[in-house]
């Protein structure tokens, strides 16, 4: 069997090794075997590689609908799919401060200092002073143990039930502005209300992700709906692109979500 087509650049091939391992493992013992969490770009490259194997099932869950980041639940064809137990959990932490506002970075970069990676972390779900987390239990406990501040605050954390967490409560600022060109250096400034030579900086470092796809280019086009992440400063969508002005840039609408 060729995986040829699959395996466009190395992080497809770290995407299809991981998964691949999954796959054996479920096929040699039978066994329900599960992925660390993914994103929508590491989702569709490893439905596809699963689907490539005979006799191998699988679906994706992240512990509420419309999830962002899922698992891959991998088992043989014979297991009835309703007897899998999903070792997931999900938590909520609070912060003291009845007046912080958690930011999702902040949330982030304090959990990845416990020393975890980011792939052990479903999706952080922010509504004001509180941030809800969909993880493995293992995880969830050890953040639960560990887990004392957020920047200066201090936190709380106690494990919550599924239908309780804060699935419709995203918010964001939106951003009418002009660019000279849809270049993700000249986007990301906007967005960000920086240099441009910084968001260069940024791209560079390796610190951008344009659907969930690493960019290291900064003269990448940036396209209506694109998702824009840069590590350690959060994420945007170029929501519109709304036409010339008189001066010939592009007014554009960008949605900072916060």
């Amino acid at each position: 069997m060729s995986h040829h087509n699959l395996l466009n650049s190395p992080e497809e091939k770290e995407i299809y090794d991981k998964i691949k391992g999954k796959i054996i493992t479920a096929q040699k013992r039978g066994a329900v075997c599960f992925t660390d969490f993914q994103n929508p770009y590491q989702l569709e490259i490893g439905a596809a590689i699963i689907n490539s194997f005979d006799g191998i099932c699988f679906f994706e869950y992240g512990g509420f609908e419309n999830a962002e980041r899922k698992i891959f639940v991998i088992y043989p064809e014979f297991v009835d799919p309703e007897d899998i137990e999903i070792p997931l959990k999900a938590i909520r932490i609070v912060s003291l401060s009845k007046t912080t506002v958690l930011e999702h970075k902040d949330v982030l970069g304090s959990i990845l200092g416990l020393g975890l990676r980011r792939d052990k972390i479903g999706d952080i779900l922010i509504d004001g002073n509180s941030a809800d987390i969909v993880l493995y239990k293992e995880t969830a406990e050890y953040i639960s143990l560990f887990l004392d501040k957020i920047g200066k605050d201090t936190v709380s954390c106690q494990e919550i039930s599924f239908d309780l967490l804060n699935t419709l409560k995203q918010k964001s600022k939106t951003i009418n502005t002009t660019v000279a060109s849809l270049r993700a250096d000249a986007v990301i400034s906007s967005g960000l209300g920086e240099s441009r030579s910084h968001a260069v900086r940024y791209i560079q470092s390796g610190k951008l992700k344009i659907n969930h796809k690493e960019i290291i280019s900064p003269s990448y086009l940036v396209k209506e709906g694109d998702l824009i992440s840069i590590r350690g400063k959060g994420r945007m969508i170029l929501e519109k692109v709304e036409g010339i002005t008189k001066k010939d840039r592009i007014k554009i609408v960008i949605k900072r979500i916060i």
